[in-house]
């Protein structure tokens, strides 16, 4: 399912609000990372995450990586600030309805 412009608005607006839970600092992603991501978009579907370290472009390149590692939406990169969403069936809170 691809998020709608609508949608994507939406979740822009609740992550203006967030603070990024996890800080990346390299230009790869162990395992470590990977996990913790996981388990953030378990328990929240809509995450901040922070890149330090890369430059523009390869910032969007490594963003869309690690969406595509844990199997959720890229909503926005902006400057080192990454919006990831992925729902969660189970959660009561939704972001999107």
């Amino acid at each position: 399912m691809e998020l709608t412009g609508k949608q994507r608005r939406h979740l822009r607006s609740i992550g203006a609000k967030l603070s990024p839970i996890v800080k990346i600092g390299q230009k790869s992603f162990s395992e470590t990372v990977l996990n913790e991501v996981e388990f953030s978009l378990d328990q929240n579907e809509l995450i901040k995450i922070q890149l330090v370290g890369s430059e523009g472009k390869e910032r969007k390149v490594l963003a869309a990586e690690l969406a595509e590692k844990v199997k959720a939406h890229l909503v926005q990169v902006l400057g080192k600030s990454v919006l990831l969403y992925r729902e969660n069936s189970k959660l009561e809170n939704k972001k999107l309805v």
